[in-house]
C-alpha cells in the first residue's frame, strides 16, 4: 500500500498472555499493546464447514505500515470486533 492515507481505521493490536491454570495448562487472554492505523477491505463473507467443524476462513484483508513485531499469533480490536 503506496498512499497512507489509505489507513483510516485506528484498531487496538492485541498480544496473547498465557498463565497457568492451575491443571497443567494454560489460559490466554489478550493484552493492549498498541492502536495503529489500518485499513480494512471485505474480501468475503462465507463460512465454512470441514469434517463437522466450522473452518476459518478469510473474510477482511488488513492493510497497514510493515513491523516485523507483529505475528500470527496477534489479532486486531475494534470495539467488540475481533479480526
Amino acid at each position: 500500500m503506496s498512499d497512507p492515507g489509505l489507513l483510516n481505521r485506528r484498531l487496538v493490536l492485541e498480544a496473547p498472555m498465557e498463565s497457568a491454570d492451575g491443571a497443567g495448562g494454560v489460559t490466554r487472554s489478550f493484552a493492549e499493546i498498541a492502536t495503529l492505523w489500518v485499513s480494512v477491505t471485505p474480501v468475503s463473507a462465507a463460512r465454512q464447514i470441514e469434517a463437522e467443524r466450522l473452518g476459518a476462513s478469510v473474510t477482511h484483508r488488513l492493510h497497514l505500515r510493515f513491523s516485523d513485531d507483529i505475528t500470527t499469533r496477534h489479532r486486531f480490536r475494534d470495539g467488540g470486533r475481533i479480526y
